[in-house]
């Protein structure tokens, strides 16, 4: 790129202001106080998600990310200086009002081609709250809990090299903790980038474990007083 060339910014059509789905993203909370569909929290999910996708998505004429066209050397025009804000405002304003933990990884492949390990990209404060990692962004996963199991990496690799997303729940046993996940592909296929939303659902777990429990003592203490 030259530095007489001018950056002109484009927003997808169908963006859509977050101010606009505020309600949406409030009826979240009522879905945890009650007994919701898996669909229904899928729906939330990938709600969240298209929002987060479509506010890092904007793109200059010459298909460069936002944040590439901040970065060059010259600088973009006064309409574009003013998407880029605002794209920035909204971007920041979901990062830090959802309770939500999210990252964007990069998957890191061995010499044969198999997942060994990713790197921290970006996250949002929730991110530290939800996982207790401390200065994530640039680190590998491994450098900080070296004993993660490898479905993580094996679920994160096939959204990486498919594009296909998945929900789905895992204990991460060094963090102690268990996690509801959504995760997609971020960027183009050959970044090997994923997008991870997350929830700590650990206290949740705990509870229908000491439910089921209790409910096996149960049927012992029945099966005891009728033999």
């Amino acid at each position: 790129m030259t530095g007489s060339r001018s950056a002109s910014v484009s927003v997808a059509p169908n963006a859509v202001c977050l101010v606009q789905h505020r309600s949406k993203y409030d009826i979240r909370a009522e879905l945890r106080l009650t007994e919701s569909s898996e669909r229904d929290l899928i729906e939330i999910w990938r709600f969240i998600a298209a929002d987060i996708e479509l506010l890092m998505s904007i793109t200059t004429e010459d298909g460069r990310s936002s944040d590439e066209a901040a970065r060059n050397d010259a600088p973009p025009d006064e309409r574009g200086q003013e998407a880029l804000r605002q794209s920035e405002a909204k971007y920041r304003s979901l990062f830090e009002s959802i309770d939500e933990g999210f990252c964007i990884i990069e998957m890191i492949f061995d010499e044969r081609g198999n997942p060994m390990d990713y790197r921290f990209l970006e996250m949002n404060p929730a991110f530290e709250r939800q996982t207790g990692l401390i200065d994530a962004c640039g680190k590998t996963v491994r450098e900080l809990v070296p004993e993660h199991e490898e479905h993580w990496f094996e679920i994160f690799c096939r959204v990486a090299l498919t594009g296909e997303a998945i929900r789905f729940q895992h204990r991460a046993a060094q963090l102690h903790r268990w996690y509801d996940v959504y995760s997609w592909r971020y960027g183009k296929p050959q970044d090997r980038q994923v997008a991870v939303l997350f929830n700590d659902v650990t206290s949740r777990k705990e509870a229908e474990e000491s439910l089921r429990q209790s409910e096996r003592r149960l049927r012992l203490a029945l099966d005891a007083a009728y033999t």
